[in-house]
């Protein structure tokens, strides 16, 4: 599956998600938000358990990041 199909398969499926909100302030452009979605990933699937896919939302400040596992998710906003 490559990742317009795995982000595809996020939206329409749901698997478990958290939401980061105000992780940037500024609207940021797509090589950042590239960027951001990345770093993200990596950190939380290091932290906390397979990572799906995450999507930065450029104009709001969020980055939403879809887990493979309930319990991962879980792990991961409670230490929030």
């Amino acid at each position: 599956m490559d990742a317009a199909q795995l982000r595809s398969f996020c939206h329409r499926q749901g698997p478990p998600c958290v939401i980061f909100d105000n992780m940037f302030e500024a609207p940021i452009d797509g090589a950042a938000a590239d960027a951001l979605e990345r770093d993200v990933g990596l950190e939380m699937s290091r932290a906390y358990g397979r990572v799906l896919d995450c999507e930065a939302l450029a104009s709001r400040g969020v980055v939403k990041c879809w887990f493979e596992s309930a319990e991962s998710a879980m792990r991961c906003a409670a230490a929030l």
